[in-house]
This record gives C-alpha cells, structure tokens and sequence, in this order.
C-alpha cells in the first residue's frame, strides 16, 4: 500500500487577501474629498492676493525704472495712473516725451482696483511721482497708492524716505 506525503495529508490555514475591501477606498475617498473641499476657498483666497502683490510689486518696479531713466538720459520722468480706468504708467515729461519717445502703460488685472487720496493732479492723469534728470523727486509727489481687490485684499504702495516706492504692508480698506 502506498501513502501519501505528509505534506499532502496536511491543511494550510486560510491566508487573508491583500488589498482593501470596497468600504474602506470608499471611507478614505470621502475623507480626500472633505479635505480637498475645505482647502480649495483658501487656495483661490491666496491666489487672488498674490494677484494684488504681483501688481503692487510691478508698480514698485516701474518706479525704480523711471528713476533710472531719468538718471541715464538726463530726462525728467513721470510715473502716472488713472485709478478709474485702472491704467498706470512712465513717460517722459512734457516737450521731452518727443524726443525720447519711451512712454510705457500697463493695465491693472482684471479685479483690481487703484486708489489714491490727497493726489497732485494734471488734466489727463494723476502723477503718481516725478523724477528729475538727477534721479531725485520732484516735490508734490504722491505718497501712498492703495491696490486692492472685491474679496478685501489691499497692498499699500507707499514713499519710504522720500527716495523709492516699496510695497510695505497689508491693510483693509
């Protein structure tokens, strides 16, 4: 008579599956879903302020290069806005803008808006600042410029020592 091995004659006990039962994906998607749902407002709320520092910051910029240009081509420079049209800009001053010819002009995001308050006015536009031939600012020039959007987020562009416009800090307007 013949036997069988012994390995054959034994049972093996039952080894649990590898994976994840239905309920479970199920539970762990609902839980991505609550947390993706709560994150995304804060997401959009940081997007549309790094909007408004984007254009605080490009504004600074074109201040810094106004003065350079009025430094380099011995040229009085003006950086000027329109608040109400949300427009800003550099050109050459006066009977100089003929001969240089380098006038720029930007156009704010779309949801942003630009106040200004106590501001020296010309006919055309608001003169955010003016540079002399020498880099230096001319006197009445502006010293705070407000940028902000519908959901309350405000950059202040303000004068720091009478010499260049900086970004400095939040506010609510």
């Amino acid at each position: 008579m013949t036997t069988l091995p012994t390995t054959m004659n034994k049972q093996h006990p039952r080894r649990p599956q590898a994976g994840f039962t239905l309920i479970e994906l199920i539970v762990v998607l609902g839980l991505l879903a609550t947390i993706a749902a709560l994150a995304a407002p804060r997401l959009t709320g940081s997007s549309r302020l790094q909007s408004v520092k984007r254009e605080a910051g490009r504004m600074a910029g074109l201040t810094v290069y106004a003065q350079r240009q009025a430094l380099s081509r011995a040229v009085p420079m003006v950086v000027w806005i329109l608040p109400d049209d949300g427009i800003y800009g550099v050109a050459p001053v006066g009977s100089f803008a003929i001969l240089v010819g380098d006038e720029r002009e930007f156009k704010v995001a779309e949801g942003i808006r630009i106040k200004v308050e106590n501001t020296p006015t010309t006919a055309e536009r608001i003169e955010m600042v003016r540079f002399l031939p020498d880099a230096t600012l001319a006197e009445g020039y502006l010293q705070t410029v407000n940028l902000y959007d519908d959901h309350g987020n405000t950059r202040v562009l303000q004068c720091v020592d009478g010499a260049e416009f900086q970004v400095l800090r939040e506010s609510m307007l």
